[in-house]
């Protein structure tokens, strides 16, 4: 377990440092006017199988959003779930909400027990 924790502390330092250094070519770059000011994703499949999970995210800036993500399962011994996150978001590409991200989240999550 500990070389598999390691890898994925690399990758991830990896990916922090090509995000904070990568910038887009200039015929690539969308101008911020033509990006999304607000995302709401769903997963239309996951509700075939008692999972619902939804995300809003609006932009703050050009390289910072705020998003408000939400899910609820109910587990094979009847037991519901229910999450709710707030995070803020870092675009180093400075296009939000497109490319890679980095967030800082704060949730609460409940599993509501039957009484047995």
């Amino acid at each position: 377990m500990p070389r598999f924790r390691r890898a994925v502390v690399a990758l991830l330092a990896a990916a922090t440092a090509a995000a904070a250094v990568s910038r887009p070519l200039a015929a690539q770059a969308a101008p911020a006017a033509e990006l999304p000011g607000r995302i709401v994703s769903v997963n239309p499949f996951l509700p075939l199988f008692g999972y619902f999970q939804g995300e809003f995210e609006s932009r703050i800036n050009k390289s910072l959003t705020f998003a408000l993500a939400s899910s609820y399962v109910e587990w094979l011994d009847d037991d519901p779930s229910l999450n709710l996150d707030a995070k803020v978001r870092w675009y180093g590409q400075e296009r939000a909400p497109s490319g890679l991200g980095m967030a800082v989240s704060l949730g609460v999550g409940r599993i509501q027990q039957d009484a047995r």
